[in-house]
């Protein structure tokens, strides 16, 4: 209000074409005023900076927000010039509009991440040895962004890729997911398509092409060696090398038709054992002081001791 009355030009019961910087003053003081309040409490509420609270909550929403302003303007304008609040009758339908449009994306894209993660779930359901696979590698994932300091949007995309990162299984048999022996090449070779087929499934929607790319790469390696692409650590986005740590160490820490899950200080060696070559050295560490164990020093052996979580 002090930022319009100050550059305003016509009197208060009035509006001109004159006046159009102080509402773009108004308009950009009360967004940036509002955003640092709501950002800045909720921050301070999550242990979050606020500016990775701002990035995470109001992407995808910056245009539409910045559109309600003109309909404030167009408000007072025919307030002013037609009828007073007789004259705002004839904005009730378009503003309703507006506000129902919005709330309609914001519910289509709830339904459909939900849609997409009760399909992982069921996914999961197919082998009893992988129940509740997805929601773990979601949880490690978690563990490891909150250590290595990454935003809250890029959090938030690898911990939603991590719900859906064996949809492409769908095209799986289950002769493959629910064989109770090793697979031989043939049943590897159809098993490795599964990351390719749930990106492109991913790929078709525009909230998750992000989470495609993670989808895709979490069974890559640093040296190469992995699969669909064979790609190498250079093209390798941090969120799919994270995704890679807590997907394996998952299976390792699970029980599997042919084998025992194993203890967690035995999968977090051999984790540590693959680093360099098949994970990241940093996510691994990530992992191991998420699930509040510590390493030994460097040079000593890679026995990890029990110790607080961070």
């Amino acid at each position: 209000g002090a930022a319009l009355a100050a550059l305003r030009t016509s009197p208060r019961t009035q509006l001109a074409p004159a006046d159009l910087p102080a509402l773009a003053a108004y308009a950009v003081t009360h967004l940036a005023v509002n955003l640092a309040l709501v950002s800045g409490v909720i921050g301070l509420a999550t242990r979050t900076r606020a500016w990775d609270v701002a990035l995470a909550n109001y992407r995808g929403l910056f245009v539409p927000i910045i559109a309600l302003y003109p309909l404030g303007v167009l408000m007072s304008v025919t307030y002013i010039h037609f009828g007073g609040w007789v004259g705002l009758l004839l904005l009730a339908v378009p503003t309703v509009a507006v506000y129902s449009a919005l709330n309609r994306a914001q519910q289509l894209r709830a339904h459909t991440r939900a849609a997409l993660e009760t399909l992982a779930d069921a996914l999961d359901r197919r082998d009893r040895y992988t129940a509740e696979h997805s929601r773990r590698v979601a949880e490690y994932v978690d563990g490891i962004a909150r250590v290595l300091g990454l935003p809250l949007a890029e959090r938030e995309v690898v911990v939603a890729a991590a719900r859906v990162h064996d949809l492409g299984k769908i095209s799986t048999p289950d002769a493959i997911l629910r064989k109770e022996a090793p697979l031989d090449d043939a049943e590897w070779q159809v098993m490795r398509e599964h990351p390719g087929v749930g990106a492109a499934i991913l790929s078709h929607l525009p909230m998750y092409r992000e989470h495609a790319r993670l989808v895709e790469s979490h069974h890559e390696r640093l040296d190469g060696d992995g699969y669909p692409r064979r790609v190498a650590s250079g093209a390798l986005p941090l969120g799919a090398q994270v995704l890679a740590v807590a997907d394996a160490y998952d299976a390792m820490t699970s029980d599997r038709p042919y084998r025992r899950a194993l203890p967690p200080v035995v999968a977090l060696e051999r984790l540590r054992a693959a680093s360099g070559t098949q994970f990241s050295a940093d996510a691994v560490e990530a992992l191991t002081r998420a699930l509040g164990y510590s390493a030994s020093p460097a040079g000593e052996t890679h026995t990890l001791a029990l110790a607080p979580a961070p």
